[in-house]
């Protein structure tokens, strides 16, 4: 009995669709629906109906197919897993450097004391410290945080034989239980890590060496902005100091020439005639006269008075000097206090007062 004829194209295998098998095809040069059996008048040679495969062909197409698929698919899961291994990597770094950055602002960890919500509270800052879908990673699962006092750790699984790549890619990563597949991602306090240890921490750490500079500070000619108080034993400034305000408490000393746009306000009060420590010194008596150390004693200005000026009442005024002529009466007095002059007595006041 013949064998039934079977139409060229007619018998189109699912199998051959596959992406796996395109290269194939396309290195024959033949297309799925080329790939069918002869049967029939192909069978016994008939002139003209060449088309098609014999069973035969078909079968050694099958068996090499068969081998490339064997061949390519470990090279491409291969690809795939590499792939789920740089995105997981980079996907779990994001979420250690945001928290970090959190821990940095607000001083705490985020998702609560355990740190179990940290990745959606993250999520749900404003702006945004991670875009949303981090809690799952490229392995399909669940992607977990949890901390310390002192740290931050983001667990979760892969597959097998590629958890060790990942501990490898990811600082301060472990493997943690290697029947799952489970690998912890773990990082300190901002500041806190060994290889910061030679590094000024820019926060307040409890370890306060942190924060102590150890050699000189270079800056290359930049400035210094938003300080608070300077505290330093000595300081050279080889250019200009402005301030607005200049407070000495000790001995200060100027070897040029000073200039000063305002008055300059004596607060030492010493009375004239008394004994000076240092010749060339500067003081003014209570009523403001500006005396000089001279010869060991303090001396004002022997310049001419303004004056005489006869005046009356018993406060007499602020005057360089006052005069008391007895005239009559008796018990007559001046007396000088906080720059002024005063008169007391009865009878006839004679006083003469000079500028």
């Amino acid at each position: 009995m013949p064998l039934p004829s079977i139409r060229p194209g007619s018998l189109q295998l699912p199998e051959f669709q596959h992406p796996v098998f395109a290269r194939t095809q396309a290195f024959m040069g033949v297309s799925s629906g080329q790939l069918n059996f002869r049967g029939g008048d192909e069978m016994r040679g008939s002139p003209g109906r060449q088309a098609g495969f014999s069973l035969l062909e078909l079968s050694i197409v099958l068996a090499i197919m068969a081998m490339l698929a064997v061949a390519a698919v470990p090279r491409y899961m291969e690809e795939i897993n590499r792939n789920r291994s740089r995105v997981t990597t980079e996907n779990t770094q994001a979420i250690l450097d945001a928290a970090r950055a959190y821990r940095l602002s607000k001083g705490a960890w985020p998702g609560g004391a355990s740190c179990i919500n940290a990745i959606s509270e993250m999520v749900s800052q404003s702006p945004a410290m991670l875009p949303s879908g981090l809690d799952v990673n490229k392995y399909n699962n669940t992607v977990s945080t949890s901390c310390t006092a002192w740290t931050f750790s983001v667990d979760q699984s892969i597959v097998e034989d590629w958890d060790g790549v990942l501990a490898n890619n990811l600082p301060g990563t472990s493997i943690v239980n290697a029947s799952q597949n489970r690998i912890r991602s773990t990082i300190g306090i901002p500041g806190s890590e060994t290889a910061n240890d030679a590094k000024l921490s820019r926060v307040a750490e409890q370890n306060v060496e942190l924060n102590r500079m150890r050699t000189n500070l270079l800056l290359g000619n930049n400035d210094i902005k938003e300080v608070g108080r300077i505290e330093a034993v000595n300081a050279a400034i080889s250019g200009l100091a402005e301030a607005s305000q200049l407070r000495v408490n000790g001995v200060s000393q100027f070897n040029g020439e000073g200039t000063f746009q305002d008055g300059i306000s004596l607060q030492k009060v010493v009375q004239e005639n008394t004994s000076c420590p240092k010749t060339g010194a500067i003081a003014r008596s209570s009523a403001g006269v500006i005396l000089s150390c001279q010869s060991g004693l303090w001396t004002g200005s022997k310049g001419t008075l303004d004056g005489p000026y006869r005046v009356s009442g018993s406060s007499l005024g602020a005057w360089t000097m006052c005069t008391l002529n007895y005239g009559s009466g008796n018990s007559k007095s001046l007396t000088f206090s906080n720059g002024n002059w005063f008169y007391s007595g009865s009878g006839t006041q004679v006083v003469y007062c000079y500028k």
